[in-house]
């Protein structure tokens, strides 16, 4: 197997750690998301629109929603209140939706670059800027290897005043 990082980037024997994000790289999971994000947005009355919603890759979700709320209440701030309700709202809709259409694949060709980097002795890390339930049901496709990432999940918080960011490692 050719080396996946370019060894004059970061040689391999200098490596300790590779971190892997979930959505859109590991699982091909960006699309699933959008009409969980359109029924919660028009329930609650904001507006977001599928170039929008790309647009959005990576931020967390307290952010996101935010957001959205800030541009349809003239730049006011949503309580912690309405943010968590709105995401429950999301959450719902988002594993019924699931549930009929199926857990969205495993990119393989990236879930191979995670065994080949565990199987030489180094660190794995799945992280996102979802939610710790979401990272957990991303994990499925490393099927026995589920149980460690599970296990080591741990949830760090990080600056920003609502948002939360998961990694799992595989040690």
């Amino acid at each position: 197997m050719s080396s996946f990082l370019d060894p004059t980037f970061c040689p391999h024997q200098e490596l300790q750690g590779v971190i892997f994000d979930c959505d859109g790289t590991l699982i091909d999971s960006m699309g699933a998301w959008l009409p969980s994000w359109v029924h919660a947005c028009t329930k609650y009355g904001l507006v977001i629109t599928e170039a929008r919603f790309w647009g959005f890759a990576g931020v967390p979700l307290p952010d996101i929603v935010a957001t959205l709320y800030a541009d349809a209440h003239g730049g006011e701030q949503p309580s912690e209140a309405f943010v968590d309700e709105f995401l429950a709202e999301k959450r719902a809709f988002h594993n019924a939706h699931e549930a009929e259409a199926g857990h969205p694949p495993a990119i393989e060709c990236v879930i191979a670059r995670v065994r080949y980097y565990k199987a030489r002795g180094l660190k794995v890390a799945v992280a996102s800027s979802g939610l710790r339930d979401i990272v957990e049901r991303c994990v499925l496709p490393f099927g026995r290897e589920r149980s460690c990432l599970l296990k080591l999940c741990r949830l760090h918080v990080v600056a920003s005043r609502m948002a939360c960011r998961h990694g799992c490692v595989l040690q």
